[in-house]
């Protein structure tokens, strides 16, 4: 942080500036062709394309003026190092933007983006292992358990990464079964349903044991869940027993109405 201190000028808020008033106008005029040329594709994957150029077509102007704006600069002996950090900055964006498409659900990938940027952020000043240290030293201690906040940051992380691969794989896996043609439609649905379940399962434990939870304490906690459905879930669990039953019994199949 000093450091970016002692290397602020006025040249360089002024570089800063111009190109980005220069990155404004590039990116309407690119904004509006990608849009048209959107028009004409109806392709999803096109379309998350598009969305994703003219979400990065101003950081690309931008860095474009900046990098220009650093040869300038240089040229005539001016200090750099804010308008480095800019382009810098600007280039993690764009490069986790483009990262993010891979990521079907809008809401998902944007919050991919941020957390990402943010952590290229505190990277970029200085501020992240300072940061991963503070998170490191606050722990949670006993018997059974031993987790600092970093422990749990990094447990979030991989549970999330891992309930993405499991729901990737059962939708890749419903998929493949649709187009096959040696299972009915209800042994279908079963399969892929207790797929998803297994997977989901594998994945929060993964992520459990991530955090340095002892699985051992779970013996308590099916124990805990074994008394709640004997006393009061058992029609729920019932219900969903035999409605698993039914699909692999092929007396019923999806869309068939009961009355």
């Amino acid at each position: 942080v000093a450091s970016i201190a002692t290397a602020i000028s006025l040249p360089q808020f002024i570089a800063i500036g111009l190109s980005f008033f220069f990155a404004l106008l590039v990116h309407r005029s690119v904004r509006e062709g990608l849009r048209k040329l959107a028009e004409t594709v109806e392709a999803p994957v096109w379309d998350r394309l598009f969305r994703t150029a003219r979400l990065i077509s101003l950081p690309i102007a931008w860095v474009i003026g900046l990098w220009l704006s650093l040869l300038i600069l240089g040229g005539f002996g001016q200090m750099t190092g804010l308008v480095r950090l800019f382009a810098s900055l600007l280039n993690a964006w764009v490069i986790i933007r483009i990262a993010a498409t891979v990521i079907r659900n809008h809401a998902a990938a944007n919050a991919f983006s941020w957390i990402a940027w943010t952590l290229a952020a505190l990277n970029a000043i200085g501020q992240l292992d300072p940061l991963i240290r503070w998170m490191a030293n606050q722990r949670i201690e006993s018997s059974t358990v031993n987790v600092s906040l970093w422990d749990t940051v990094q447990g979030l992380i991989i549970t999330g990464f891992m309930l993405w691969i499991a729901f990737a794989i059962a939708k890749l896996t419903q998929l493949k079964l649709d187009r096959a043609s040696v299972l009915n439609t209800s042994m279908r649905v079963l399969v892929v349903k207790i797929l998803r379940i297994v997977l989901v399962i594998i994945a929060l434990l993964i992520g459990m044991r991530s955090m340095g939870i002892d699985l051992t304490a779970l013996a308590f906690f099916s124990g805990a869940l074994g008394i709640g459905i004997g006393l009061g879930l058992q029609r729920t669990v019932g219900n969903l027993v035999a409605g698993f039953t039914m699909l692999a019994d092929r007396s019923i199949k999806p869309g068939d109405v009961i009355e």
